[in-house]
């Protein structure tokens, strides 16, 4: 129900002049709204507000300042003791209101508010907040907005607290050092398991051993960079152990994605030589400047160099560990660059929040162009437990996903919501660790995975920040929304800032900047100044960096941080970080674009879609050529799935485009393509599911594409 609480702040500023002025001024303003000769019923009219019984009709949130007097106070009668009394109201008027009154040596407030809508302690924090703005004019009315900071001092002291991770004895050594001496200690052990065959330790470590040598030998030096395009398996693991052993560093190519976008990536990190399978050597782009070379049908080549006598290390902690490629927003990914201090910071963290060592299964899910995948590959190749690898068909079915963690006896499983939502939660006998991140993700996910015998987290971090720098470990109770993403890992600074750069008080939206020198990134590679806008120095301490993350985010009650979203165009969808911009930019390289918007929209709920908005010049382009024209620069899941083409698209009175307005694309999405109808009962029964599956309104024809009409497939 609606309740009302009271909170009175009582100060003595209320006689200082400048204070009085201010609170006349904004009382003229008030009353000078109500100088007009319209009925209310015609403003009513005019406004055509949505009718809601539970909610004022005009507005939620007020406030008004008025004098004792006015108020009742001060009264004064012969022979009589006066005292005002506050009735209590049974229900809130509106969703907020503030009454502040005036009296000679002092300033009340009164505080009514919708129990169902705000708790007692942001009400409390809310008045604490103005307290201190009022306290900040007044002692200096020329200060400007933007220095007026909300939080006291004892709050800050708090939030620097809990924003700063805990210590943790780490190695500040390179991540393949450890692997050598799990190898030596364990020779025999299951490293890796894929397809029904298993590859011990010591086999692992001789492999990389003789890839790390042939690297030296054709001139690899120290932190150059390898491109490594192999799909799951031994091969990948070996290969990614190798180059790291000669002292160089891996990019990891996605053989999905268009022979552009690969081409840049192998030019941008200069890599010499490219290693791969000989039936991945078709999805490549033409060696130019740089070695191809197949590990499965030139092993022998590989292994023609021999053992040296003495095997000098070329790296250390501060050496490259690898790059990463994320979405950019000019339309070009970007290289992150990781070292291996970074790396083996978050694998210590890792390790420690699951137990991990000896016995441990880990399914190795996380796509090998996903951070998550290095944390999964070396946090079990750095403890002695075994991976379990899959192809990706296996990985993508549900079905046969629920059945390799069954009977690989997986004790840890790690993947993105969409695909959790469609396994079966169990019966899993050995599961006992579920990681979930790349998105936010409901309740009600967490309530089906969390059962007794299982520990359920909640992961978080850019790959800026080296795969994650938060962690929540969600209890056993009943979730009814997205758990938060917990505090700082280890080593990790975290502060939540308005957009002035104050701190944010406790509850109240802001920005996450993220520090803690040993877990960030060097930065991204060829971009000097980008690098230099998302990696700035720590506003609050002398020395160190913070990475701007752009996540919009809070501390609870119980200082937790909880993840909002966005200030900026970057998305996540089926955990992979899309910035739209970069497909903006894309299509506007379209010579009969004009203009192009994208966004992802969430009409139907649980049914995430990238949906793109375009006005075009004649002839316009068919959805057809505009997915084509995107797949050569982008990845297929950066290709939105539908299609708005618009004569004009709406814009906001600052002249941006008005994202608001855009309509929902099933409505509006124009069939500019023959329709073949169905002719056999087979082909009626397709139709029936594209259509159901798909939730469109326009005809299905039998040479459609699934996925050319917004499938994925997680359908």
């Amino acid at each position: 129900g609606y309740f009302t609480n009271l909170v009175v702040l009582r100060t003595d500023l209320s006689g200082d002049p400048s204070f009085v002025e201010l609170l006349g001024r904004v009382r003229d303003v008030t009353l000078g709204a109500y100088d007009n000769e319209v009925p209310f019923e015609k403003v009513v009219d005019r406004v055509a507000p949505v009718r809601d019984a539970s909610r004022n009709p005009l507005f939620q949130v007020g406030m008004q300042l008025l004098s004792g007097g006015t108020a009742g106070g001060g009264l004064e009668l012969p022979g009589v003791s006066v005292e005002t009394i506050t009735p209590r109201l049974e229900r809130s008027r509106f969703d907020l209101s503030c009454t502040f009154t005036e009296f000679d040596d002092e300033l009340r407030v009164q505080v009514e508010y919708a129990t169902d809508l705000f708790d007692r302690w942001r009400v409390e924090g809310l008045v604490g907040h103005v307290w201190r703005v009022l306290e900040r004019v007044v002692g200096d009315g020329g200060v400007r907005v933007s220095e007026v900071s909300l939080v006291s001092g004892g709050e800050w002291e708090e939030l620097l607290g809990v924003g700063c991770g805990p210590g943790l004895d780490y190695r500040r050594v390179p991540v393949h050092v450890v692997f050598g001496e799990v190898a030596g200690r364990f020779p025999g052990g299951v490293a890796a398991v894929f397809g029904g065959r298993e590859l011990t330790y010591g086999e692992l470590a001789e492999r990389s051993d003789v890839v790390a040598r042939w690297l030296r030998s054709v001139g690899v030096g120290h932190q150059d960079v390898v491109a490594v395009a192999l799909d799951r398996g031994f091969d990948v693991l070996a290969v990614l152990l190798g180059v790291l052993k000669a002292g160089a560093a891996f990019t990891v190519l996605d053989t999905g994605n268009p022979v552009n976008r690969l081409e840049f990536i192998v030019r941008d990190t200069g890599a010499r030589v490219v290693l791969t399978h000989s039936d991945l050597v078709g999805f490549l782009p033409v060696p130019d400047g740089w070695r191809m070379v197949c590990v499965d049908t030139e092993w022998s080549v590989l292994e023609s160099v021999p053992v040296p006598v003495v095997w000098e290390e070329w790296a250390d902690g501060d050496s490259l560990a690898y790059v990463l490629y994320t979405s950019g927003s000019t339309g070009r990914p970007k290289g992150v660059l990781i070292e291996h201090r970074a790396l083996m910071l978050y694998l210590a963290s890792f390790t420690a929040a699951f137990g991990l060592g000896p016995g441990d299964r880990l399914l190795q899910y996380a796509s090998l162009v996903f951070d998550l995948s290095e944390a999964e590959i070396f946090s079990a190749l750095t403890t002695g437990a075994a991976l379990v690898l899959a192809p990706r068909e296996t990985l993508m079915s549900p079905e046969a996903l629920s059945e390799l963690i069954r009977r690989e006896r997986c004790t840890y499983v790690g993947a993105p919501p969409a695909m959790l939502t469609l396994v079966d939660a169990e019966p899993y006998p050995d599961l006992k660790y579920v990681l979930v991140g790349g998105e936010a993700f409901s309740g009600d996910l967490v309530n089906r995975w969390n059962v007794d015998g299982r520990r359920f987290i909640n992961g978080y971090g850019p790959t800026e920040t080296t795969i994650g720098c938060t962690m929540y470990e969600c209890e056993p109770v009943v979730w009814r929304s997205s758990p938060p993403i917990g505090r700082p890992l280890a080593h990790r600074r975290l502060y939540v800032v308005d957009r002035f750069g104050h701190p944010c008080p406790v509850g109240v939206p802001g920005e996450l900047l993220i520090g803690g020198d040993e877990g960030l990134a060097r930065g991204y590679l060829n971009a000097p100044e980008l690098t230099a806008e998302k990696f700035v120095p720590d506003p609050f301490r002398a020395t160190g960096r913070v990475y701007r993350s752009g996540d919009l985010v809070r501390w609870t009650a119980d200082r937790q941080l909880e993840f909002l979203g966005r200030i900026d165009m970057q998305v996540k969808l089926r955990g992979l970080r899309i910035e739209l911009e970069e497909i903006e930019a894309v299509l506007a390289t379209h010579p009969n674009v004009a203009q192009a918007v994208v966004m992802l929209r969430e009409d139907t709920p649980g049914d995430k879609r990238l949906v793109a908005y375009l006005a075009c010049t004649p002839p316009a382009p068919t959805v057809s050529e505009l997915r084509t024209h995107l797949a050569a620069d982008l990845p297929p899941y950066m290709i939105p799935s539908a299609w708005v083409i618009l004569d004009s698209l709406p814009l906001a009175v600052s002249g941006k485009v008005d994202r608001k307005a855009l309509p929902v694309p099933d409505t509006t999405t124009p069939v500019n393509r023959t329709v073949t109808p169905p002719t056999t009962p087979t082909e009626q029964q397709i139709t029936d599911i594209f259509t159901t599956i798909l939730t469109t309104t326009n005809p299905i024809s039998t040479d459609d594409n699934f996925f050319d009409l917004g499938g994925n497939s997680l359908q």
